[in-house]
């Protein structure tokens, strides 16, 4: 009970947030990642039979939907609505503690659940103060890392339950997120290999492996043999294109090297700069140094078994790997393994390095060391110092939780804009959605979501049902057409479309310099459209426009100057809106859209 703590003070924090009215009529509401999640696990919920996990912007859907069909009792809970998603990934968090705890307990006595526990709740502080609540794949799929551990460990100790739970998660982890299924593939052949050497040879669980496995993967299989999707086809192509180039194996060992030097994430929570200049300082030697008193530990207690040794060297060496693999933009939640990885790995080392201390003539610990009363008070050193550093990850989770400043990245922004969306939303027609500039990581999806679930006959145009689900609407059926923006600039520029309504807006400026940003928006995009530099117009937004303009021929550099004034304090998501307009004079885009 004591490690859910920290989950319980973010759900207090986010429930009295949501209280005073920051997500928007006195409820919740979802945005990006999170809103598209829901409704998938609507569809799952209403029969709409989903067969793949959700969208990445490389262009194809993680391999599985299971976590759909697992959140649905929690859309039935709720009726539908957001906070739904958000009890669910709270218990989902609770889930793996308790799963952690109770491994753990199979294991070792006292001292290692605590250690594991507190290693459960630095991986929480890897992810981000609200990530034990938050609905998001990245967030659901580490929080199974220290589990599977635990059950390829009890796998090598002859354990069948635990060996079933390894075998369930590495069966889950990759559905809901592909960059597992290396990482776990490699554990779990590693693992068995060293099982069947040592002849536990558990025909049971492979049986088992093999009906869970056509069960949890059954949509899967439908997908592939009917060609629905063809999602798998597109992951398999994409991995062995080859492109973008792989960030390579010393790339790899100091992404994960960071996790093992004085500062890690699992205690100071994700640092904003990313990975790119994260590894920079992160030597590969903290790595080296981890893996060889890994390695040191495990000769010493190889004629003892060194399960968990073995399984941690293993997670190890899959995690460098697949950091190694790394492809175009460094993100954290790309490798929140990371942390999991380093912190089992400490757990197993220390508690090896415990054993040996306590095996050495008790002269060479100390002279205090002699009489049998202080052996007794030393042997008890490991309980103190793991229920220590178990109390030192609570409190700081639990501060991690407390500080979270928000679980959506659009949520104070949709709660401006939904209630005029529900009111000019049509009634009696079709209404049909699509991107004006941003990405469906942002206000769209949630836009989508609040709407759809309040019976609105809304949609998107086929070629964005890949990552909403079975929600294409034929243009000629439409009755509106709404643009979603996430920027200011797409927002002028659609405003000026013939027929045009404002639908929704949020914008920071008062109305007279309002209207002086839309006219400088609109004279610079011409200006840039005629210099051949459409893409430029992302800059608009920007107070560093001056910058980004001075240099391209054609351009007002006085007017620029001037929206640079106008610019100097806005930041992304202070100036945005919908516009709706008549189907037939929808405007074709002609910038650059930012569809991911």
């Amino acid at each position: 009970m004591i490690a859910c703590l920290p989950i319980a003070v973010a759900v207090v924090r986010f429930l009295a947030r949501s209280a005073g009215g920051g997500f928007g009529d006195g409820g919740l509401v979802l945005d990006g990642d999170e809103a598209v999640f829901a409704l998938q696990t609507a569809d799952a919920a209403t029969g709409g039979f989903p067969t793949a996990g959700l969208y990445s912007w490389n262009g194809w859907n993680h391999p599985g939907p299971i976590a759909f069909y697992l959140f649905v009792p929690f859309h039935w809970i709720s009726g539908g609505s957001p906070w739904g998603m958000f009890l669910g990934a709270a218990a989902w968090s609770v889930a793996t503690v308790w799963l952690t705890a109770w491994l753990a307990h199979r294991r070792g006595g006292t001292a290692l659940v605590a250690a594991l526990l507190a290693g459960q709740l630095g991986t929480f502080v890897a992810v981000g103060g609200a990530g034990t609540i938050d609905p998001w794949t990245p967030n659901l799929a580490v929080a199974l890392v220290i589990p599977f551990l635990l059950g390829c460990w009890g796998l090598l100790a002859g354990d069948d339950r635990a060996a079933a739970v390894a075998i369930v998660l590495a069966l889950v982890a990759p559905q809901i997120h592909v960059g597992y299924a290396a990482l776990f593939g490699v554990v779990a052949v590693i693992t068995a290999a060293v099982s069947l050497g040592r002849g536990l040879r558990r025909w049971r669980v492979w049986a088992m492996a093999a009906g869970i496995g056509a069960f949890t993967w059954l949509p899967v299989g439908f997908d592939l043999l009917t060609g629905r999707t063809g999602n798998l086809r597109r992951l398999v192509d994409y991995f062995l294109a080859g492109t973008p180039e792989p960030a390579g194996i010393g790339e790899g060992l100091r992404i994960i090297a960071g996790e093992a030097s004085p500062w890690p994430t699992w205690i100071s929570g994700p640092r904003p700069q990313g990975l790119f200049l994260e590894a920079r300082p992160a030597a590969a030697w903290w790595f080296a140094l981890l893996v060889g008193l890994v390695v040191a530990a495990l000769i010493w207690r190889w004629s003892r078994g060194g399960g968990g040794l073995i399984v941690a060297l293993a997670g190890l060496v899959a995690g460098a790997l697949a950091s190694s693999q790394l492809r175009g933009s460094r993100f954290h939640y790309l490798v929140y393994w990371r942390a999991p990885l380093v912190l089992f790995a400490l757990v197993v080392t220390a508690r090896a390095a415990g054993g040996y201390l306590d095996s050495l003539p008790s002269p060479l610990l100390s002279p205090l060391l002699t009489r049998r009363s202080d052996r007794v008070r030393s042997s008890r050193r490991g309980p103190v110092l793991a229920g220590t550093v178990f109390a030192a990850m609570v409190l700081n989770a639990g501060w991690q939780a407390g500080r979270a400043d928000r679980v959506t990245r659009y949520g104070d922004v949709l709660a401006e804009l939904l209630p005029a969306a529900r009111s000019g939303a049509p009634t009696d027609g079709r209404l049909l959605l699509r991107l004006g500039d941003g990405g469906v990581v942002g206000v769209l999806p949630g836009v989508l979501h609040d709407l759809s679930r309040r019976g609105i006959d809304v949609g998107v145009d086929a070629d964005l049902e890949w990552v909403v689900g079975d929600r294409g609407i034929d243009p000629e059926t439409a009755d509106e057409v709404w643009y979603v923006t996430d920027n200011g600039w797409s927002l002028s520029l659609l405003t000026a479309t013939p027929d045009a309504r404002l639908v929704a807006a949020r914008t920071p400026y008062s109305s007279p310099d309002e209207l002086r940003v839309v006219s400088l928006h609109r004279t610079l995009a011409e200006q840039l459209r005629a210099a051949g530099r459409a893409d430029a117009m992302r800059s608009l937004d920007s107070p560093l426009v001056g910058f980004a303009l001075g240099d391209i021929p054609g351009v007002d550099q006085v007017l620029v100057a001037e929206l640079a004034t106008l610019n100097a304090d806005m930041r992304p998501g202070d100036r945005l809106g919908i516009v709706g307009v008549p189907p037939d004079v929808a405007p074709v885009i002609d910038w650059p859209l930012t569809a991911l």
